[in-house]
């Protein structure tokens, strides 16, 4: 049966309850404090506690294992503080056929050793100038490489570039400057080697000789250390695989401890010494470059036309370039 409380009892019924409900919100609250303030003691009291492992050592990190959770990423990782080498070009600079252990980034890293960071960053059949097949600012290597901020930049170039319909010394020096100039956008004074291309022993021989102005302006404008290996294959066939332009292992040691030199120092020009060359490596390039000058020059004569009809075009492509936005033609 249900009562009807008159309404003076309803209110006191109400004001006993809510007191009682009062009380015991204290008690409780006070109960929780009481704990939360013992285990606060107690894991205090162990976190300050001397690991057995820790004594007698100076300046250790305490140990995770006291804390009971792993350190996060950004509370283990430690800053590098190699300087970082990025190895920039063509497949010279990739080691074209080889392991890449072979190539002459690599080597470099061993003559350097654990305090510096080589990475490879070339692309094969890639090209400075802006209508190559593959230009060098289109690849993955490129953007990588971008991405990698070195410290030490070391550009190889013109091996391809060279035997261009459209090649001219100024067409490349442009185009090589405006890669180089993007690679300084991200860091402000990167140290830069720019390393002259070694001669082919093919029916381009000579011809990578039409590149080492243009380097050697670069040079002096940026400014950058200029490496010239020319000496060092010139008598020496056996440096090269069958192709006549790419290098052997052997080679590739010989042009890492070049540059290896010239990053020792403070030479704003590094050169092989000339080597003496024996009277049959003599006689074999000279009939190698009376090939390659007879070649080259009726390779120019069958793209005459062609060239003609560009320059009309773009009479300032040497200057301005050939493409913008890397794939818009002008």
């Amino acid at each position: 049966m249900k009562r009807n409380y008159p309404p003076h009892r309803i209110i006191k019924r109400l004001l006993m309850q809510s007191i009682t409900t009062s009380v015991l919100s204290r008690i409780l609250l006070s109960a929780l404090f009481a704990l939360s303030f013992t285990m606060s003691v107690c894991a205090q009291t162990t976190v300050n506690a001397p690991s057995t492992s820790q004594t007698g050592t100076a300046g250790t990190a305490p140990s995770t294992a006291r804390t009971g959770t792993a350190p996060s990423k950004s509370q283990t990782s430690v800053p590098s503080t190699k300087t970082k080498v990025a190895c920039i070009g063509d497949s010279l600079t990739r080691g074209y056929l080889l392991e890449d252990a072979q190539s002459y980034p690599a080597q470099l890293q061993q003559l350097l050793g654990a305090q510096y960071e080589v990475r490879n960053f070339g692309h094969t059949s890639s090209y400075v100038i802006d209508d190559g097949p593959v230009e060098y600012r289109n690849t993955e290597d490129y953007s990588a490489a971008i991405q990698y901020d070195a410290d030490i930049l070391i550009f190889m170039f013109g091996a391809n570039d060279v035997g261009a319909y459209n090649f001219t010394p100024l067409y490349f020096q442009n185009q090589y400057r405006e890669l180089i100039d993007s690679f300084r956008q991200t860091k402000k004074h990167p140290k830069i080697y720019l390393i002259i291309a070694p001669d082919s022993r093919d029916l381009h021989f000579g011809l990578i000789q039409q590149t080492i102005q243009p380097v050697m302006t670069l040079g002096q404008q940026l400014p950058a250390t200029v490496i010239n290996p020319y000496y060092l294959f010139l008598g020496h066939p056996e440096d090269y695989l069958s192709d006549g332009l790419h290098l052997t292992g052997t080679a590739y040691g010989k042009l890492a401890k070049l540059v290896y030199q010239a990053m020792q120092g403070s030479a704003s020009y590094v050169e092989a010494p000339v080597e003496p060359i024996s009277p049959e490596v003599q006689a074999e390039n000279n009939r190698l470059f009376q090939q390659a000058t007879e070649y080259q020059a009726a390779e120019r004569a069958s793209k005459a036309t062609a060239l003609a009809e560009l320059r009309q075009k773009y009479p300032n492509y040497e200057t301005t370039g050939l493409w913008i936005a890397h794939g818009i033609h002008i």
